[in-house]
């Protein structure tokens, strides 16, 4: 009777392992394969930015085999990355509609362009991916409220080189993240091209032709170490905007500079009769310019240092390249 019973019991636990250990084996399967699947989709990686950055747009190769755009016609559509030169050596810059956005410092931010000594080029967009407007400044500010002298559109001394500082200071500075930010040279064009004209108005508005070298580094390329700047933040200037994908002639209302409201670069572009004029990106997206006590909107530029990580992301408006 206890051997009848022993087999009964022996023959249950064979039942039980070749019929409920498998099923578990399955469940565990499937919950492993679903934790893996969830980490792909929110592409973890642990790479350099800028790495990151040039992978996900072919690579290097991929990139300076696409030439020069035509400049004189705004960008549409997503165009992906280009090479050209800056001041300190090749810089890949987006154009058009792109997946460049950024979480860091608790912000979120696009990507301009991967200047030529590694560090990645920032412009603030908010404190949320889909932020379009007044949500994508920290706020408005005449770029100078004096404006009968051409001086005065000089970034060094203006009103919104306060404004631009002191929002670093308490949200950069301040909270530590400025140990990841590149002192990297902003381009605040003085060049005249005639008595009443500067440079960039004959570059951009005559020939559709911008360039990232600073035309006299010396005098108009600012950066913290030459003592030209207070923290190494600006503003964009007009060629980035035009390389980006804005015209003077044309409306551009997709590109990823596009945010519906005026805002100013730190391009000079007219000083003539009792006013000054300096570059901005108007609400139809145009290259524009205007008087200097205009109270337009501001958006921080900086530079990411070419070693900042990113922990995950590939740049989407749903997966942006996050960096702690």
């Amino acid at each position: 009777m206890h051997n009848k019973i022993k087999i009964r019991l022996s023959f249950l636990l064979l039942i039980l392992v070749l019929v409920i250990l498998p099923s578990a084996i399955a469940r565990f399967t499937a919950k492993k394969s679903f934790n893996c699947e969830l980490n792909i989709n929110n592409h973890p990686r642990m790479m350099p930015l800028r790495e990151a950055v040039l992978t996900d747009n072919g690579g290097i190769d991929v990139i300076k085999a696409k030439g020069t755009p035509d400049f004189s016609k705004v960008a549409t559509t997503k165009e992906g990355m280009f090479m050209a030169e800056d001041d300190y050596g090749e810089s890949y810059y987006y154009r058009g509609v792109a997946d460049n956005w950024v979480s860091f410092a608790g912000f979120y931010w696009r990507i301009i362009r991967i200047n030529g000594d590694g560090s990645i080029r920032l412009i603030y967009s908010g404190t949320k991916t889909n932020n379009t407007g007044d949500a994508t400044q920290i706020g408005t500010s005449a770029y100078n409220p004096t404006y009968r002298e051409e001086k005065y559109a000089d970034y060094k001394i203006s009103t919104i080189k306060t404004t631009v500082d002191n929002w670093y200071k308490t949200n950069i500075l301040d909270k530590g993240y400025d140990n990841k930010v590149a002192d990297t040279g902003y381009c605040n064009d003085m060049t005249k091209k005639s008595k009443e004209y500067f440079g960039a108005w004959d570059r951009l508005y005559n020939n559709n032709n911008p360039i990232f070298n600073c035309p006299n580094k010396q005098n108009d390329l600012l950066s913290k170490s030459n003592n030209k700047l207070t923290y190494p933040v600006g503003l964009l200037n007009h060629d980035e905007a035009s390389i980006a994908g804005a015209t003077w002639a044309s409306s551009n209302n997709v590109f990823y500079l596009y945010t519906g409201k005026y805002y100013w670069t730190m391009t000079p572009a007219y000083a003539g009769g009792s006013y000054v004029r300096v570059g901005s990106v108007d609400s139809d997206g145009f290259l524009n310019y205007d008087n200097v006590y205009g109270p337009w909107g501001v958006r921080p530029v900086l530079s990411l240092k070419s070693e900042v990580l990113v922990s995950s992301g590939d740049g989407t408006l749903s997966s942006p390249y996050v960096i702690n």
